[in-house]
């Protein structure tokens, strides 16, 4: 993925805070400095490195290398440093729909409300919330702006109440929609005085 001159601009300013979480020594791009790369973009999506003296690689020729091995884009060298971006993997940005909704959910729950979300809204929330800068960053708004606020709309219409399943689906235009099944799961009949 070629980034833009504005998305290598905030992600140059977002890694100029970064301390180096990997170091290439002696024995430059192996295996585990790749497996340990990896596994810091997919945590974190942005990662500072740093070119250790000993090292037989100078810091572009171990970012190209890199990056080329992580599957990732080069953000900046400078000196001995270099960053590297490589967004999330869808997998990972669906769980943190899962993680986001479960927020919502717990918050329903204190007013016994049960939040339902179909398989359409929930990958529209993926789609959504993920950007090629940001990565995953712009989903708590997403989640925040199309279900919390539809949901706190429909509480003081009085469309929803105490005691309601909420669900979030996709209407027919890609609009998120929230639908509200009041109906009594268990009802009980008081028996007439005789």
């Amino acid at each position: 993925m070629a980034l833009t001159g504005a998305q290598v601009k905030q992600l140059r300013s977002m890694a100029h805070h970064l301390n180096p979480a990997i170091i290439i020594g002696k024995s430059d791009v192996n295996e585990g400095t790749v497996e340990q790369t990896v596994a810091y973009l997919e945590k974190h999506e942005l990662v500072k490195c740093s070119v250790l003296d000993g090292s037989s690689l100078s810091a572009r020729e171990a970012a190209e290398e890199l990056a080329e091995r992580c599957h990732a884009d080069i953000v900046q060298v400078i000196g001995r440093k270099f960053s590297l971006y490589r967004e999330s993997s869808r997998k990972d940005i669906e769980k943190i729909v899962d993680i986001q909704l479960a927020d919502v959910r717990a918050r329903l729950a204190k007013e016994r409300m049960t939040l339902a979300i179909t398989p359409a809204a929930k990958q529209m929330l993926a789609v959504g919330g993920l950007d090629p800068v940001f990565g995953a960053r712009p989903l708590k708004r997403l989640v925040q702006r199309e279900v919390v606020d539809a949901i706190a709309a429909a509480i003081i219409d009085g469309t929803v109440r105490e005691g309601d399943q909420v669900t979030v689906d996709v209407d027919k235009d890609g609009g998120f929609t929230v639908v509200c099944d009041n109906t009594p799961t268990a009802t009980y009949e008081v028996p007439d005085a005789e």
